[in-house]
């Protein structure tokens, strides 16, 4: 990260929008959208030929695609945007020592002014990275996917998310 990204994230509060974005992640939204056409072309043919079967059937895959839609969108919004959280008396160390009490790893400082640290594979994660960026008596939040080859395949970590960020919070209050 670039003194500039960091002077944007601090004024708009979420990550630029790349082309890496687009085609690694933002792909990953066609899928629900794909199965809401469907479902969208299945409810017109149920209803334009009075098959009720088709019409139930229709309304089912509607629903589906709208909420994974929904909740895949949800992920990668939750990907770009970092939470603000004031914190009083907020140091340098005071953040190290908090992500290495809550189980971080590669806890690493740069110089421009910003921690990063991974967390731990699970069962429905193949890791995060978080980032922290501290401004006076302020931090800037954000877990999002740590990079690695699958990290787009996994939508399903919403609830994490907020769990490391809450450790985080925690511990520096």
């Amino acid at each position: 990260m670039t003194k500039e990204d960091l002077i944007n994230i601090k004024k708009h509060g979420r990550w630029r929008i790349t082309l890496q974005d687009a085609y690694s992640k933002f792909f990953f939204i066609l899928f629900p959208l794909g199965i809401v056409v469907v479902g969208a072309f299945a409810a017109l043919s149920g209803f334009k030929n009075n098959v009720v079967s088709l019409k139930i059937c229709s309304i089912i895959i509607l629903m589906t695609g709208f909420f994974l839609t929904f909740f895949v969108g949800k992920k990668l919004y939750q990907n770009q945007i970092f939470q603000r959280f004031q914190i009083h008396g907020l140091t340098q160390d005071k953040i190290e020592i908090t992500l290495k009490r809550a189980g971080f790893n590669n806890i690493k400082y740069y110089s421009v002014g910003y921690y990063t640290a991974t967390t731990n594979m699970s069962g429905f994660s193949w890791g995060e990275e978080v980032t922290i960026i501290f401004d006076d008596d302020y931090i800037l939040v954000n877990s999002r996917p740590n990079g690695n080859t699958f990290s787009f395949f996994q939508p399903f970590t919403i609830f994490k998310d907020r769990h490391n960020i809450k450790k985080i919070t925690d511990g520096l209050t």
